[in-house]
């Protein structure tokens, strides 16, 4: 067997031996043709030029990285795989944010990889961690060996402002009934009420002396005040 371009003899296969194997190459394309040599030494003339290609191919699971909506401060992770689809190294050397200002607002890991051929897919994890509200966006750009040239990931995503806590109001924080006779009743209420955001669980008891004279009258506990302006009634 020998190589096109230089004519030399680069391995040779037993008279019973159909397969040779070329290890250790790297990439690029090599061009083979092969000669036939009996016991005696004779040799047939070359064979047609045969050729193979040794390269890596890239492949992106994704090209656009949609965060959605997260709240200021807040993270949200999302990630993409990079496959070597070829049959030599596939080696990313950088992966880089570029564009606006946004680009402070994701980061990337890993940013530098190997990926043999045969090899499983590399998963890159990328993190958005919004600083201020709107839209936010960057591209990511993969720099390799493979023939493709520059890759690229664009990432989108929206900062939203963060919900406000709940907040406990009541109209008044005290009762007092004056005189009653026994046996008598007098009722009195008590507004409570969510000025603040999310969700607020509300839950009343008695406690102290002489609670078994005092009732409590609410649909049921635990209240649950879901907005501004939610009022209940005790």
């Amino acid at each position: 067997i020998t190589a096109a371009s230089l004519g030399d003899s680069i391995g040779k296969v037993g008279k019973h031996g159909t397969t040779f194997v070329n290890a250790g190459l790297s990439a690029g394309t090599y061009y083979y043709r092969i000669k036939a040599v009996d016991t005696a030494g004779n040799k047939s003339g070359e064979s047609n030029q045969v050729s193979t290609k040794i390269e890596a191919v890239i492949n992106l699971s994704s090209t656009n990285l949609d965060f959605g909506d997260v709240q200021v401060n807040q993270t949200k992770s999302l990630t993409f795989t990079v496959e070597n689809k070829g049959n030599a190294a596939l080696t990313i050397s950088s992966i880089t944010r570029i564009g606006t200002s946004d680009t402070t607002m994701f980061t990337v890991s890993p940013t530098a990889f190997t990926i043999n051929a045969g090899a499983a897919a590399q998963t890159v994890t990328v993190t958005f961690t919004p600083s201020s509200t709107e839209t936010k966006s960057t591209t990511l750009s993969i720099a390799h060996n493979a023939t493709e040239g520059l890759k690229s990931v664009i990432l989108t995503g929206i900062g939203t402002e963060m919900p406000l806590p709940p907040k406990l109001s009541i109209s008044h924080n005290s009762i007092n009934f004056e005189e009653v006779l026994v046996g008598k009743t007098k009722v009195d209420t008590v507004i409570v009420m969510n000025t603040g955001g999310g969700s607020l669980n509300v839950t009343v008891e008695r406690a102290g002396f002489d609670t078994t004279n005092f009732k409590i009258e609410v649909p049921k506990f635990p209240l649950e005040l879901n907005h501004e302006f939610t009022r209940r009634y005790i």
